[in-house]
């Protein structure tokens, strides 16, 4: 069913062909009961309106449609893969961009990224009269940066960009997981991951949009730069010590290009889709948080943990095997809430391990495989790669389980 009508949505089009879709800036007719649509007669759509899992998806439907060797699905499942590698291209650009002016120096601690470098402007602009009174290289890049629309522009874009990849091809490999391993998924969950899915594409095309529309032009670049005067004035602030003057002369300039940066946020695809899809980040970030409540909780429960806080004595009185057993069932229920989340995955499947057996836990071990694009059955997946301590012990204990049971 699933399969029929993604094909009849792709033939169905009334674009012309060749034709282009954003699926965020021009809302189709009826675009508010699209994602109703994909309930009561199944079209599946993304929150942007462009071609999705919908909702509602169950077990059956899932397999079926990624056991299908029809081309619709098969189109489908590689405009997705050409998604991820578009926004990685993008920022992999950027990186590059940045890496050979110098920017990444405003990164402490840590590998320069485009999105870790957004995040350290943000918090060094929430303090500008701070740094320039501070002086030094850091009072300089910040100058720069300030008065670079496009890129304080793209800061906002590519925030949680990496999460947006990660939930993609996480929930993909975990759906895809449920045909050829262990994953053993039910409908609710099936429904979550293939919503986080959707959510994830449709900010990444927006992103996508984003980037494309914001790359640096020749004119941005120079002497003549649009950026250029008000760089040499937040640069000749940085080096006075008059105080009075900084906070005189800075508080008018730095107001002027926050509304130039607002001003031209509000043209982009991001911003009218976070608006469109507010509900849906919202519960999002809202399962997420209740997932983070309930992993440390596992974590406490773990008797093999190295702890460095001793456990409480309501903890320390339970024996081992209870301790396992409840932080088991902890880490599953943290996993209902994010399917997506890495350490109640491994919390599930080690406790579930040692207190109930490789049988039982093997779902769990399959799902943080899935989760790291690795199947145990195929070695291409992991052929010529370092695993992780953790990747090296799932693909082990899956393994066994195959073993044991033919």
């Amino acid at each position: 069913m699933f399969a029929a009508v993604l094909f009849t949505v792709l033939v169905s089009s009334p674009l012309p062909a060749g034709a282009k879709t954003t699926g965020v800036t021009i809302e189709p007719a009826g675009f508010a009961t699209l994602r109703t649509r994909s309930d009561d007669v199944g079209a599946p759509r993304a929150p942007d309106g462009a071609l999705g899992f919908g909702l509602g998806r169950t077990r059956r439907e899932i397999e079926r449609f990624f056991r299908s060797n029809d081309g619709p699905e098969k189109a489908f499942l590689a405009d997705l893969a050409t998604l991820a590698r578009d926004v990685e291209l993008e920022l992999d650009g950027l990186d590059g961009r940045y890496t050979e002016l110098g920017w990444y120096a405003l990164v402490r601690d840590a590998e320069g990224t485009p999105e870790r470098l957004a995040a350290s402007f943000r918090e060094l602009a929430d303090d500008v009269p701070r740094v320039l009174r501070s002086g030094g290289s850091t009072a300089d890049l910040l100058a720069r940066l300030l008065t670079d629309q496009r890129f304080r522009v793209r800061s906002r874009v590519i925030e949680g960009a990496g999460r947006e990849l990660a939930d993609l091809r996480g929930a993909l490999g975990i759906l895809a997981g449920q045909t050829d391993g262990w994953v053993d998924l039910d409908d609710a969950e099936v429904a979550a991951l293939c919503q986080r899915c959707d959510l994830a594409a449709a900010r990444l095309r927006a992103i996508r949009l984003d980037l494309q529309a914001l790359r640096d032009l020749p004119c941005a670049l120079g002497a003549n730069a649009p950026w250029q005067a008000d760089h040499e004035k937040l640069l000749l602030l940085s080096r006075t010590h008059e105080h009075e003057r900084i906070e005189r002369e800075l508080a008018p300039l730095l107001a002027r290009l926050d509304a130039a940066e607002e001003a031209m946020s509000r043209a982009l695809f991001t911003t009218a889709l976070d608006v469109r899809c507010a509900e849906e980040l919202a519960d999002r970030s809202h399962r997420a948080a209740q997932a983070r409540e309930l992993v440390p909780q596992a974590r406490e429960l773990d008797p093999d943990r190295k702890a460095v806080v001793p456990p409480t004595k309501s903890v320390a009185a339970l024996s081992k095997s209870e301790r396992r057993q409840r932080a088991a069932k902890l880490a599953q229920r943290a996993s209902a809430f994010d399917p997506l989340d890495e350490e109640a995955l491994w919390l599930a499947a080690t406790m579930s391990d040692a207190a109930s057996g490789r049988f039982e836990s093997r779902r769990w071990f399959d799902r943080y495989l899935a989760l790291h694009g690795i199947r145990s059955h195929d070695d291409r997946t992991f052929r010529g790669r370092t695993l992780s301590g953790e990747e090296r012990l799932a693909l082990d204990a899956v393994q066994d389980a195959d073993r044991l049971l033919n």
